[in-house]
């Protein structure tokens, strides 16, 4: 073939996948009010960044199929100017279904993750296997991209974004992320319609089997996106604390010092919420798992610029007691925040565990057991204020005062009450001045100091060494 003819040619079979030659799949996923899979990668790279796609030309290992990039493109952009792993599936494709090559082409991104420490984006969308491809060609080709995805977990950050109905497979690969972000539209489950239907005769949609509504409530959803360009601008978001850990810094924020006094000595409920975005950088917020057990806050945010995670315990919500559900949500965030360096900032308001009635069900202890395992593991700045009360089992799983000696920095203010067994109410030893005298914090200090004070110990913390094998993160 003449050098013209074979370079037109190389050049019309990239031209076909894209979504120029496709229009009338493209126009039929924007009539779901979606984004394509093309559209989602450019959306998701920083401003002007060029993306470099590995197996634009790879097409069905059956070969009675064609299917532009076998419905899944991968490659490299930058993202916060970093190099990123990009796996977005795409629906006009077969419906965006996971066969040999297709399951090879996951297996390439997941694998240049691991050799460059790349983070990884993974864009789902589908119904899960291409079964009759898989069983035609008797399984020629295996592939471990969910143990090879599974082995990056803790060593470099992940983000799962579930961008519509993704089933099966789909599932599985965001649920093996740090965190799932999924649209209002989104579904999720491990099997689709057609397979609850063959076992079980029920005819169900995506949504009835597995809404990202349905999702959230039960805590399998950390943030709700309200389309697309929202779910990509958090994914951004979400990878901006791990991958951007000190950002340039000018607000002190000199005048909340009294919002946050005015929040300690407040008469009534007192939501901590409040409180966390009076400590932390402006707007800087960004809460997992917002409305499962609200009683627990979990969040990164900035301090000075300074990527941080803050676990609260909220006052206001069932007077902060901790549930099993409640550790559970605390053990894995902390989890998260030393898998990537990130100090901790514990503030504590709880009345100790929730009502035991049904624990024996629910093995409420070991759940418990999870938030001091998680904190003596972690190798982080950690530091904890006691900002109003701490009873019962909240002053050893949260409070810090049982390993004050050899643990880090513990603060108190002078509105904090120590709640338990053989204190009386209004009693001395309620007193947080009483527990400095005794030596069982390292200061009392005037809750207008707080965010001066927790910026001063985070700088004084030492630099973490290079781990030789991280500690992966809990899938839940």
């Amino acid at each position: 073939m003449p050098q013209h003819d074979l370079l037109s040619r190389l050049q019309d079979l990239h031209d076909d996948v894209l979504d120029q030659r496709r229009p009338e799949a493209v126009a039929k996923q924007r009539g779901r009010g979606q984004l394509t899979a093309r559209e989602r990668i450019t959306r998701l790279l920083d401003p002007g960044e060029s993306f470099f796609e590995s197996g634009a030309l790879a097409q069905p290992a059956d070969p009675s199929l064609r299917a532009a990039a076998d419905a899944v493109v991968i490659g490299v952009g930058r993202v916060h100017g970093r190099p990123s792993v990009i796996v977005s599936y795409d629906y006009t494709v077969l419906g965006g279904s996971q066969g040999i090559n297709n399951h090879a082409k996951t297996s390439r991104a997941i694998l240049l993750a691991e050799r460059h420490q790349a983070p990884v984006y993974m864009l789902a969308e589908g119904g899960g296997a291409r079964a009759l491809e898989l069983g035609a060609m008797g399984g020629a080709r295996s592939s471990g991209d969910f143990e090879w995805l599974a082995r990056l977990s803790g060593r470099v950050p992940m983000v799962g974004v579930a961008m519509g109905r993704a089933f099966a497979g789909h599932a599985i690969f965001v649920s093996e992320c740090d965190v799932i972000i999924a649209t209002r539209r989104s579904a999720m489950g491990v099997a689709g319609p057609p397979l609850v239907k063959a076992s079980t005769g029920q005819d169900l949609t995506p949504e009835q089997i597995g809404a990202a509504s349905i999702h959230e409530g039960a805590g399998g959803v950390e943030r709700m996106a309200e389309d697309d360009d929202d779910a990509l601008a958090q994914a951004r978001r979400y990878m901006s604390f791990p991958v951007l850990p000190r950002l340039p810094f000018a607000d002190a924020r000199p005048g909340m010092a009294d919002a946050v006094r005015g929040w300690a000595f407040r008469d009534g409920p007192r939501p901590v919420r409040e409180l966390v975005d009076a400590l932390v950088d402006a707007d800087s917020a960004f809460e997992l798992r917002p409305t499962w057990h609200p009683e627990v806050v979990t969040a990164f945010a900035r301090l000075e610029g300074r990527a941080v995670g803050v676990v609260a315990t909220d006052g206001a919500v069932d007077d902060g007691r901790l549930t099993g559900p409640g550790c559970d949500k605390i053990a894995r965030f902390v989890r998260l925040c030393d898998s990537y360096g990130l100090p901790l900032v514990v503030l504590v308001d709880s009345a100790g565990a929730a009502d035991d009635r049904g624990a024996g069900d629910l093995a409420a202890f070991r759940h418990a057991a999870r938030v001091p395992v998680a904190l003596a593991e972690a190798d982080i700045p950690v530091v904890t204020v006691v900002v109003g009360r701490v009873g019962g089992v909240a002053q050893s799983l949260l409070g810090g005062f049982g390993r004050f000696l050899e643990g880090p920095p513990h603060l108190m203010w002078p509105t904090a009450r120590i709640e338990g067994l053989g204190v009386p109410a209004g009693s001395d030893a309620e007193d947080p001045l009483r527990a400095a005298a005794s030596f069982l914090t390292d200061d009392v200090i005037d809750p207008g100091r707080t965010r001066e004070v927790l910026a001063q110990l985070m700088d004084a913390a030492p630099p973490r060494a290079t781990r030789a094998f991280p500690a992966p993160i809990d899938p839940w």
